[in-house]
């Protein structure tokens, strides 16, 4: 130390010698060793000090030190003030702590503190000039700069930080600036990096950081998602993988406190070559080009960007939305084309085989903030055939819009399928297998449930067999159980593409134990069609309006029920080696009209699985008909119906003698029936047909055989061939009402009533015509039916009708023998005689020759006219063989008797079996003459 008069100087050279400056630094300075010159002067008004170059060693370094003090001895504004200059090389960025005052900015010490990591600092310097009052910021300067190497700058805890720093840190009072020519985000490099942070009007701390990077795509991934940019896109970029090099500028400006507004973020990248898988999603996006740009208000967007979707360009556009809240979704647009195989294969479905070529196809990917992505795409399909069922299916020339949706996120995916006429297809895959569907038609789907495929809405044509086929072929699915080959045989029939056509083979050839593709059928979900309405259902060459259709599986099989105005039932398909079974539960034969039941020889045969036929209520509009079951069968061209039993309007089928009938539907086509009818009440029957009751009985039956060309509903009267046995017991003809019509167009040859009413025997049967037996033959030929014989048989009387009708003019050529006793009868016998002076004598005769006169009561009968309008005609009375002369002559006098005219075991006469009727035909019979 030396002293003199006004000033001196110190000469330090000291270890361990620390420096404390209390309003300034909350530890004083130490230093380890410590040498150099501080001068002193004063003079009235202050006390002044000075160093030279001071030189010291300490934990940071070797720093050098310049140092001045002013100590005014009067109040001053500035107080104490002190020039402090520190300079340090080759020291570590930990120490810079040493020298930032206290009194610094609380968010600038927290930033310079967390934000600079392990490091070199190759030179360093720190200043402070003005006053050490704690309250005089205005009043002092302070100073700080960094030149570091290989450090690290976090400059913001939620941005990435920079690795590898080399660069300058100076702080001018609240002012911080970075500039750096060499740093590192992840792998990127950053070339130019200028970071600045100052205090705003409000108080706050301010950071701005402008960055220049090169590197791998990846990294600009790793931005989005381990940044503040994430809470704005969420999980969107999370899954994305990226390969090849993109440029960025980063611009970034953010306010340094806990409850900040949202930075202030641009970043621009141009894209080189870079290959994007999208997941979710599985999108595999090649090749990359153009610039891709984030703005803190504008949001997303892209310029000139292209790439490649599964080989085909693709031109991509890149925008969003902002707002004062945040981010709105991100949209990706794609426009490319599409083969529909990469399709297929991208969503790993086989159904979609349905669809193949190649289309235009527009694609949007949007990610809304916080939640899923959304895949979107929509086309025209023109240049892609859809193999769809009528009225969907086009050709590659056709165009029909579809769009698309599917999410992207989380293990399940929903796929919604939009067909332009009214088609929505929705399907739910998890892990890569279909766990659900549903299927509409001009309606919402139905909600999914896990193992079912519904189908609902309302169809204007519904194509059973297009369904049919559709459904074996791309579900794999039989509803008719059908051998292997033939059903790829049909696909290629029904036009389907060749290699459509076998894979249909293939996969039906799987289901009888060849190898199945990696999705098996088992795995598919069960198919509900449930309530689907149609306008129109085409099945089997046939159409049905207004149609309601349910389609479900129990317990491993197929049941289909089926709802029109005319037609009710249920079909349940079997397993395999059993019959299937239909339910009908109503049948209204009026609505065979809709139907079109022609037949064409040019169409294959019809084949149907085993069926079991049960038709519970058959009716014919208004008119209930009855029931029936039986056994369909098909072998070949043959459709057989087997054990036909039930009841058609009081006719029995019974089970012991059950109907059955074959269809040959190859060339000559033909149909048989052989059926045996038992009834109680024939007069029911001929109710329940809308007929008049002329006949009341207490049993019969009918057995009928009868064959005719073409088709079941082809018969006819007019080419049928084959015969009837009618066996009835006990009953009556009743008389039918005046003008009546109906049966008697039909029937009115027997209406025996009639005939007595001419012969005014009405009072002798006034509740009808008694009969204990009915029986007779009928044959049918091609445009003829014969009656060989009906022969009705009573206590009293008898009845017998044969002859021949030809079909075509309804003409009748008969003839009928009505035999009754005419003792105590004189009506009767005045009847047959012709007048009553005639009769009194046959009736004085017939009371002496009573028996024998028994014998001669029978009446010959022309029949001739039509079926709506039968003429009867008297002949003649027959007697027995004794009242025949030798030549053959009637002892009445009327005339020769043919030979087949002979007397059976009962008395009464049989008709004659040859050509009838005779030349010699009798008079028409009178009207009842009204006379006692």
């Amino acid at each position: 130390l030396e002293l003199a008069d006004g000033g001196g100087f110190v000469v330090l050279d000291s270890r361990d010698l620390s420096l404390d400056f209390p309003t300034v630094y909350r530890e004083p300075l130490a230093y380890d060793d410590i040498h150099g010159t501080i001068g002193i002067d004063w003079d009235e008004q202050s006390l002044r000090l000075s160093s030279g170059l001071v030189q010291a060693r300490a934990e940071e370094g070797a720093p050098k030190v310049l140092f001045a003090l002013n100590v005014p001895f009067d109040a001053d504004p500035v107080g104490l003030e002190m020039d402090l200059l520190v300079g340090l090389t080759d020291s570590s960025a930990s120490r810079r702590a040493k020298y930032l005052p206290y009194i610094l900015n609380p968010d600038l010490q927290n930033w310079l503190s967390a934000s600079i990591g392990e490091g070199k600092v190759e030179q360093a310097g720190f200043i402070w000039r003005g006053s050490l009052q704690s309250d005089s910021d205005t009043l002092r300067t302070i100073q700080l700069f960094l030149n570091m190497a290989d450090t690290t700058l976090d400059y913001q805890p939620d941005w990435p930080p920079l690795g590898t720093f080399d660069g300058l840190l100076l702080i001018d009072d609240t002012d911080v600036s970075v500039w750096s020519e060499s740093a590192q985000i992840f792998g990127s490099r950053v070339e130019q990096l200028s970071a600045e942070a100052w205090m705003a009007p409000a108080g706050a701390m301010m950071l701005a950081v402008d960055a220049r990077l090169d590197g791998p795509a990846a990294d600009g991934l790793a931005v989005l998602n381990n940044s503040p940019l994430r809470q704005y896109v969420g999980d969107t970029f999370a899954a994305w993988q990226m390969t090849g090099d993109i440029a960025t500028r980063l611009q970034l400006q953010l306010v340094l406190a806990g409850d900040a507004p949202p930075p202030q973020v641009e970043v621009n990248t141009r894209w080189r070559e870079v290959d994007i898988q999208i997941e979710p999603g599985d999108l595999p996006l090649r090749g990359v080009t153009g610039e891709f740009d984030y703005h803190w208000q504008r949001g997303f967007a892209s310029r000139d960007l292209t790439a490649e979707l599964w080989g085909e360009p693709v031109t991509a556009q890149v925008q969003s939305g902002a707002s004062g809240q945040g981010l709105q979704a991100v949209e990706v647009a794609l426009a490319t084309r599409v083969e529909m195989a990469e399709v297929q294969r991208w969503l790993d479905l086989e159904l979609l085989g349905f669809a193949r070529g190649r289309a235009a196809v527009d694609l949007q990917l949007r990610f809304p903030p916080g939640k899923p992505g959304q895949l979107t795409a929509s086309s025209d399909l023109q240049g892609i055939s859809l193999d769809l069922p009528p009225p969907w299916r086009t050709t590659a020339e056709e165009s029909r819009p579809l769009r698309f949706e599917m999410p992207l996120g989380g293990p399940a995916m929903r796929l919604d399928f939009a067909l332009e006429g009214g088609v929505r297809l929705l399907l739910a895959l998890e892990q890569g297998a279909l766990q659900g569907g549903a299927l509409a038609f001009n309606a919402a789907p139905a909600p999914l449930e896990p193992g079912r495929f519904r189908i609902t809405g309302h169809l204007p044509l519904l194509d059973g067999d297009g369904w049919s086929r559709f459904l074996e072929t791309y579900f794999s699915l039989d509803l008719i159980d059908q051998p292997a080959a033939q059903s790829g045989t049909q696909a290629l029939d029904a036009g389907v593409p060749e290699e459509q056509a076998g894979a249909a083979a293939a996969l039906a050839a799987g289901r009888a134990g060849d190898s199945l593709p990696d999705k098996s059928v088992a795995a598919f979900p069960s198919i509900s069609v449930e309530a689907l309405r149609a306008d129109k259902l085409a099945l089997l060459d046939q159409e049905v309006q207004d149609v309601v259709l349910d389609l479900g599986q129990a317990e491993g099989q197929w049941r289909l029920e089926l709802q029109t105005d005319w037609l009710q039932g249920a079909l349940q398909l079997g397993s395999p080696g059993v019959a299937s079974t239909l339910e009908v539960n109503l049948l209204d034969l009026a609505g065979f009209d809709l139907l079109d039941l022609s037949t064409d020889p040019e169409r294959d045969p019809l084949e149907i699985p085993d069926l079991d036929v049960t038709i519970g209520e058959l009716r014919d509009g208004d008119r209930a008909l009855g029931r029936l079951a039986f056994e369909l069968r098909s072998q070949g061209a043959e459709l057989r119906a087997d054990n036909v039993t039930g009841e058609l309007v009081g006719l029995r089928l019974e089970p012991a003698a059950p109907a059955r009938l074959r269809w040959q539907q190859s060339q000559p086509a033909g149909t048989q029936l052989e059926v045996s009818l038992a009834f109680d009440d024939f007069g029911e029957t001929l109710a329940g047909l809308g007929y008049e009751r002329v006949l009341e009985t207490d049993q019969g039956g009918l057995d009928l055989t009868l064959h005719w060309p073409g088709a079941p509903q082809d018969f006819s009267l007019q080419d049928a061939e084959g015969s009837m046995r009618v066996n009835i017991g006990r009953g009556r003809f009743l008389e039918a009402p005046a003008g009546a019509t109906g049966a008697l167009k039909v029937v009115g040859i027997l209406n025996l009533t009639s005939i007595l009413q001419r012969l005014s025997l009405t009072h002798m049967f006034e509740s009808g015509i008694p009969f204990d037996t009915v029986q007779g033959d009928v044959d049918f030929h091609p445009g003829i039916i014969e009656v060989a014989q009906l022969d009705v048989r009573g206590a009293t009387s008898r009845f017998q009708f044969s002859g021949v009708s030809d079909v075509s003019t309804q003409a009748i050529d008969g003839r009928m023998v009505a035999t009754l006793p005419v003792a105590n009868n004189l009506p009767w016998v005045a009847a047959l005689a012709g007048g009553l002076p005639v009769a009194a004598g046959v009736f004085v005769v017939s009371k002496l020759f009573e028996k024998q006169f028994d014998l001669l009561s029978s009446a010959l009968y022309s029949i001739g006219g039509s079926w709506n309008d039968p003429r009867l005609e008297f002949d003649r009375i027959w007697g027995d063989g004794s009242s025949r002369s030798e030549k053959g002559e009637v002892s009445a006098g009327q005339g020769p008797v043919p030979e087949s005219l002979q007397p059976d075991p009962g008395g009464l006469i049989v008709p004659p079996a040859g050509d009838w009727p005779p030349a010699t035909l009798g008079t028409e019979v009178p009207a009842p003459a009204d006379q006692p």
